[in-house]
C-alpha cells in the first residue's frame, strides 16, 4: 500500500472515531439532561402530595372538632334532660352518664342502625 492510502484511511478512523467520542458525550449529556428533569418531576409530584396529604387532615381535623362540639353540644342536653327528669338539677351520675354517651356514640357512628332502633328521647 501507499503511504497516501494509509495517511487517508488513518486521517478516515480518526474522523470516525471523534464522531463516535462526540455522539458518546452527547448521549451523556442528554442522558444527564433527561436524570435532571426527571429529579425536578419527582420533586414536584412530591411537594404536589404532601399538599394534598395536608389539605386532606386540615379537612379531617376540622370534621373532628365539628363532631367533639357536637357530641359535647348533646351531652349538654342529655344532661339537662336527665335533671328534669329527675326534679333536680344535680348531675347524671358516673353510669347513667356512660351510658348516654355510649348511646350517642352508637347513634353517631351508625353502631345502632340495624339494631332495632336508637336512643328513645
Amino acid at each position: 500500500m501507499n503511504r497516501r492510502t494509509d495517511a487517508s484511511e488513518a486521517a478516515a478512523s480518526s474522523a470516525a472515531i471523534e464522531m463516535v467520542l462526540r455522539a458518546e458525550r452527547d448521549a451523556d449529556a442528554e442522558v444527564t439532561a433527561h436524570r435532571e428533569e426527571a429529579a425536578r418531576r419527582i420533586e414536584r409530584a412530591r411537594e404536589a402530595g404532601l399538599a394534598e396529604v395536608n389539605r386532606a387532615l386540615a379537612r379531617a381535623r376540622g370534621r373532628q372538632e365539628r363532631h367533639a362540639q357536637a357530641l359535647a353540644a348533646r351531652i349538654a342536653t342529655l344532661r339537662t334532660r336527665a335533671a328534669v327528669l329527675d326534679g333536680t338539677s344535680t348531675q347524671l351520675d358516673d353510669a347513667g352518664l356512660e351510658a348516654a354517651v355510649a348511646r350517642l356514640a352508637a347513634r353517631l357512628t351508625g353502631a345502632a342502625e340495624g339494631s332495632g332502633g336508637g336512643c328513645a328521647e
